[in-house]
């Protein structure tokens, strides 16, 4: 093994390092433009939001319905890598798009190319990490999705999704104490009626139709391995990954999950 100098590209990835300020920026710039001219679309109209705020994809009924003209799995494969990596903020597209592999139709395609012409207008962007200053707070966001899959009206329900982000958490404090860091946690959510069913017992007799397992959360908040907060829809940081939002909503949320 020997020294090949500073690592500044892995993977797509290009990597910047700021010591001074303990920061790491990985963005896929080169990727993102073999992408945009895999599919012809270098010189495209870039958008600012990935989808059209409050549309909706449906499947293909009609089987005289267009079908579409690239290669559908393989664009989704390419768009997937970009989430894995450095583009969280495409997550919600990816996931809706990846919906249709199987039968893909022209406005499926379309919805696509659009999500392209949004990462025509934010070549440059990534994610930064570290820089955490004097914050010894580990922040997670827990939002409610209701009935957003309107082809079969799928509820998420608030208790499942804490007890997930409660899982998660406590997985990354254990990880962060490993360095020897000593941070606690506090999970953000929007819905009211969660946070006082987390903190208040006597609303369990109520609630028989939510498994004991969803219980788990209330357990770490009486050990004060978390706190819980209420936070206004408006500041739901995790609505970047489970909708779509216009343009101001989008890049705000945006830039506090460090992508920019």
């Amino acid at each position: 093994m020997k020294d090949v100098g500073k690592l500044w590209y892995v993977l797509g990835m290009t990597v910047e390092r700021n010591r001074e300020k303990r920061r790491l920026f990985l963005s896929q710039e080169l990727y993102i433009n073999n992408l945009l001219a895999s599919f012809g679309m270098q010189d495209c109209k870039s958008a600012s939001t990935l989808q059209v705020p409050g549309s909706r994809l449906l499947p293909r009924a009609d089987t005289n319905a267009p079908a579409a003209s690239i290669n559908y799995p393989r664009a989704i494969d390419l768009l997937n890598y970009l989430v894995t990596c450095t583009r969280p903020d495409l997550a919600y597209s990816a996931s809706c798009l990846a919906q249709f592999l199987n039968n893909p139709r022209s406005e499926h395609e379309t919805t696509f190319k659009h999500v392209l012409r949004y990462l025509s207008g934010t070549q440059t962007w990534g994610i930064s990490l570290g820089e955490l200053g004097d914050n010894s707070v580990v922040t997670a966001y827990c939002d409610s999705d209701w009935g957003s899959n309107f082809d079969s009206r799928m509820l998420f329900l608030s208790p499942q999704l804490k007890r997930n982000t409660g899982q998660d958490v406590c997985w990354l404090l254990e990880l962060v104490s490993d360095f020897g860091l000593d941070v606690k946690a506090k999970l953000l959510c929007d819905n009211q009626g969660a946070i006082a069913l987390l903190k208040n017992p006597l609303y369990q007799h109520q609630t028989q139709h939510i498994k004991l397992r969803l219980h788990w959360c209330r357990q770490l908040l009486n050990e004060g391995d978390i706190s819980v907060e209420y936070v206004v829809t408006n500041l739901m940081v995790a609505d970047v990954l489970t909708k779509s939002l216009s343009c101001v909503f989008h890049q705000t949320h945006c830039a506090a999950l460090f992508i920019l």
